[in-house]
């Protein structure tokens, strides 16, 4: 039996015919906080935001032809 507990990112793993406690694995390292992703912009592109739900990335490019 899997269980995800969303709150604190764990993933409890427990056997049918096993009565020890469920093994618990921690996923809170794999929740995406923006430190993860590195965007490099140059010339006329830009961005804003720093890629956390709160705040996400802002893209804007513009073509050569000055068109957004």
């Amino acid at each position: 039996q899997f269980t995800f507990n969303s709150t604190n990112n764990q993933l409890s793993i427990s056997l049918e015919d096993d009565a020890a406690a469920p093994l618990i694995v921690d996923l809170s390292s794999l929740v995406a906080d923006g430190s993860e992703t590195i965007i490099n912009v140059a010339g006329i592109n830009t961005i804003s935001g720093t890629g956390t739900a709160a705040d996400p990335y802002i893209i804007t490019a513009t073509e050569v032809d000055g068109s957004v």
